[in-house]
């Protein structure tokens, strides 16, 4: 009987051990991701720490904001981001003509970002979300990430055929990505979206077409 209590009482313990060692891997990610997104809003520290914890329990990151040995709250941290009242008029009307654009269906990421532009009167050439990774992002961490970007990640583990496709959004100032996501155009905070795929790839942006517009 004695040695049934000692091993509960030991089970106990652990579990103790084991709870408190995940609250101050929370409290940990909740620290970084409050003061590691240079200029981010309180609501976009929200997200980006709930991102975090959804990614965590999924196995798809650590409590503590590291994947593979990359740490991701620091690589979300784009202090170069740009805010929307600092663009040029190019650029602001390219913000205009997302805000307008209807999703063009399920899974047309690349599709959605290039009619966005194609409305502009711009004619980029249309690629899925991994070629204009590979040919036109080429920007990440402190890089100036300037409004009208496009800003992708080569893998999307979170879609089908994501990982090989990718995923693409378009940077659209105030710390902000927008992107259809399902069949449906979405705003996103951008620390949360870096995060949430940079996961299995690390996300990059760059000037669609490789023409800056600023």
């Amino acid at each position: 009987m004695t040695g049934e209590k000692d091993a509960a009482a030991a089970r106990g313990a652990a579990d103790a051990l084991r709870a408190a060692g995940e609250k101050v891997a929370e409290g940990a990610a909740a620290a970084r991701a409050a003061t590691v997104a240079a200029g981010a809003t309180g609501r976009e520290r929200e997200v980006t720490l709930r991102v975090l914890e959804a990614l965590a329990r999924r196995g798809l990151a650590a409590r503590e904001g590291t994947a593979s040995g990359r740490d991701l709250l620091a690589a979300a941290a784009a202090p170069g981001a740009e805010a929307l009242m600092a663009a040029n008029r190019t650029q602001r009307g390219i913000v205009e003509r997302a805000c307008a654009v209807p999703s063009p269906g399920a899974n047309q990421c690349a599709g959605w970002v290039c009619r966005v532009f194609e409305t502009a009167g711009l004619r980029p050439r249309r690629c899925y979300a991994k070629a204009i990774y590979q040919q036109f992002c080429t920007c990440s961490g402190e890089d100036p990430l300037r409004v009208a970007m496009v800003v992708a990640s080569p893998c999307n583990p979170y879609g089908r055929g994501g990982w090989d496709l990718g995923h693409v959004g378009l940077y659209v100032g105030d710390r902000v990505v927008m992107d259809c996501a399902g069949d449906k155009v979405r705003r996103v905070p951008l620390s949360a979206w870096l995060l949430a795929y940079g996961v299995s790839a690390e996300p990059r942006w760059g000037w669609l077409g490789g023409v800056p517009l600023a």
